[in-house]
C-alpha cells in the first residue's frame, strides 16, 4: 500500500475516534442529568416524564398564552360580542392592537368551523361580518331615503303637504316649510310645492300684503 493512502487512512480513522470522543462525552452528560431528573422523580426517567416534569417546573401547558391575559379566541368572542357584527378589517384592528403578531384570520375560520362564529359578506363591498351563533345581528345602517320616497317617515312629503293644507286651510309659504322642518325633513317645501302647483293639485294665491303665498287644494 502507498505510504500516501496510509496516511490518509490513518487521519481518517483519527478524526472518527476524535469525533467518537465527542459524542461519548455528550452521551455521558446525558447521563448525568437523567440520573438527576431519575432521582428527583424517584425512579428511572423516561423522555416523556422529564418532559413533563421540565413542564410542571416552568409552569407551561401544551398551549400557552403567553404574555396575553386571554387567548386569541377569547379575545376575538369578546371582540364580536362587544361590537356585535364587527368585520374582518376591525377583528385584525383589534387583535393588532392587542400586540399579537400576524392577521386573525386562521383563528376566525377555526372559530366558523367550530361553531362558535357565524360569518356573511359584507353587503355590496368586500370582507366578511361575524356575529356570535345564536346572537342577533346588529341592524343595517339605514341609507338615506331617495327623493319622493317615504323612507324613515310616515307619508312622503307631497303627501304631507297636502294633508297639511287640507287641515289648515290656506296655509302660508312660511307655515308649510315650518311643518316641513318640525317632521325633520330637509331644506324646504318650496320645491314641492312647485311640483304640486304644476300637476294642478294644489292652488297658490299672492298674500293680499304682496308677501309670500297661501295655498288652498284644487
Amino acid at each position: 500500500m502507498p505510504a500516501s493512502v496510509t496516511l490518509d487512512v490513518s487521519a481518517k480513522i483519527q478524526a472518527l475516534l476524535s469525533s467518537r470522543r465527542t459524542h461519548e462525552a455528550a452521551i455521558a452528560d446525558i447521563d448525568r442529568i437523567l440520573d438527576a431528573v431519575g432521582k428527583l422523580l424517584g425512579g428511572k426517567p423516561t423522555v416523556k416524564a422529564v418532559v413533563k416534569a421540565a413542564r410542571s417546573a416552568t409552569g407551561r401547558s401544551k398551549i400557552q398564552r403567553g404574555t396575553f391575559a386571554i387567548s386569541g379566541r377569547e379575545s376575538i368572542l369578546a371582540f364580536v360580542k362587544q361590537k356585535g357584527s364587527p368585520t374582518t378589517a376591525e377583528i385584525n384592528a383589534n387583535w393588532t392592537a392587542e400586540g399579537r403578531s400576524g392577521p386573525a384570520n386562521k383563528v376566525l375560520g377555526r372559530l366558523v368551523e367550530d361553531g362558535k362564529l357565524r360569518r356573511e359578506k359584507v353587503k355590496g363591498g368586500q370582507g366578511s361580518r361575524y356575529t356570535l351563533i345564536g346572537a342577533v345581528s346588529a341592524p343595517a345602517a339605514v341609507k338615506p331615503a331617495p327623493r319622493g320616497v317615504k323612507g324613515t317617515f310616515a307619508m312622503t312629503g307631497t303627501e304631507s303637504v297636502l294633508k297639511f293644507i287640507r287641515t289648515r286651510r290656506n296655509p302660508t309659504t312660511a307655515l308649510i316649510n315650518a311643518h316641513w322642518t318640525s317632521e325633520g325633513r330637509k331644506r324646504s317645501a318650496d320645491d314641492t310645492l312647485g311640483k304640486l302647483v304644476r300637476e294642478k293639485k294644489i292652488k297658490r294665491q299672492k298674500n293680499k300684503d304682496g308677501k309670500g303665498s297661501r295655498y288652498s287644494l284644487a
